[in-house]
């Protein structure tokens, strides 16, 4: 009679596939949940940078007409003296730190029926996401 004690290779070589299978799989959910938190965190800081330039265009509404058009793909406004073209260069600069190739455009219209009210629409796409802000300003 023979004393038979341990794991036969082909038991170790099927354990080892298992495990690997294992940690491929969570590697794999790994790498998901840290793009998922990526794209959360752009989002986020997207939304804050439109915040902050409506924040901006209310705080200066007597030359709110002056920002319709503005889009970070302009080149930076060299010694502002305006209001709006420092506003601009700084939101700008917010906009390009969120992600590489973000951009953001700013569109100022006239509220349907309400002649004293004017929108603003702040849209700023990372990648193919796009985030738009909308507002009315009195």
């Amino acid at each position: 009679m023979t004393n038979k004690k341990g794991f036969t290779l082909i038991e170790v070589m099927i354990s080892v596939a298992l495990l690997a299978l294992g940690i491929l799989a969570i590697s794999s959910g790994t790498m998901t949940v840290l793009t998922h938190n990526r794209r959360s965190a752009d989002n986020m800081r997207a939304i804050a940078a439109a915040e902050n330039m409506i924040e901006m265009i209310r705080s200066d509404s007597n030359q709110i007409n002056t920002y319709n058009g503005f889009n970070t793909g302009n080149e930076p406004i060299v010694n502002p003296v305006a209001m709006a073209a420092k506003n601009f260069n700084i939101w700008q600069t917010q906009v390009k730190a969120i992600s590489p190739g973000a951009f953001g455009t700013i569109v100022i219209g006239v509220a349907p029926s309400m002649l004293t009210v004017q929108t603003v629409a702040v849209q700023i796409t990372i990648g193919n996401r796009v985030i738009i802000l909308n507002t009315l300003v009195i």
